[in-house]
């Protein structure tokens, strides 16, 4: 009886281990990118809102935020090659970037807080543009095939395009907002092209 008791007091303790390292595997989440470069001070913003000092090699998973002080830099490499590059001064939002389980595309979708960002569209992007935003706390940018920096700040948002075209809208239209992904297709939005030439796009808060 004794070594039936040992036995089924093991089987147990291997039951509840097994479960635990199923829950485990199921609630990791794959990172969908990884620090390339850090220069100065650069901070990971969990969901939760604690802070990390981020460091080349670091992954970052959906949901995260990126935070540079006055002389920092850091470049992250998403999972489909996308490259973006936070200047100093910057609050970068990773609201999702997940692949789409139909297709070659993916849901993007940042938000640029403050600051000024660089982004270099991936595979998942250039399957199809109308699956990628950038927000600003005025405006909504979609993109085109498009290498492009963005600044934001209170009262304004400046762009200027190294390649492919974007388009910028207005944040403030029900439109725009509902919409969540792509180009927000209003009377106010206005492109920009690298075949333009040397052109910078400026929109104002309430203009």
């Amino acid at each position: 009886m004794a070594n039936r008791k040992s036995f089924a007091q093991m089987l147990s303790g291997v039951a509840v281990l097994f479960l635990c390292v199923q829950f485990a595997v199921a609630s990791a989440t794959p990172p969908i990118g990884q620090v390339t470069m850090v220069i100065g001070v650069g901070n990971r913003i969990a969901p939760d809102g604690q802070k990390t000092l981020l460091r080349k090699g670091d992954s970052l998973q959906e949901g995260d935020g990126i935070e540079t002080g006055a002389n920092g830099h850091v470049h992250v490499r998403f999972v489909d090659g996308a490259l973006v590059s936070v200047r100093p001064g910057s609050r970068l939002a990773i609201e999702a970037y997940r692949k789409d389980e139909s297709g070659p595309s993916g849901v993007i979708r940042f938000k640029l807080e403050a600051g000024t960002v660089r982004s270099v569209t991936g595979q998942w992007g250039e399957a199809d543009h109308d699956r990628f935003r950038l927000n600003t706390p005025i405006a909504a940018i979609g993109i085109r095939g498009t290498d492009f920096v963005v600044q934001s700040e209170a009262e304004r948002v400046r762009a200027v395009v190294q390649s492919g075209a974007i388009v910028m809208a207005p944040l403030d239209g029900a439109q725009c907002q509902q919409s969540g992904l792509g180009v927000c297709n209003t009377a106010a939005a206005i492109k920009l092209s690298a075949e333009m030439g040397d052109v910078m796009l400026e929109l104002r808060h309430r203009q």
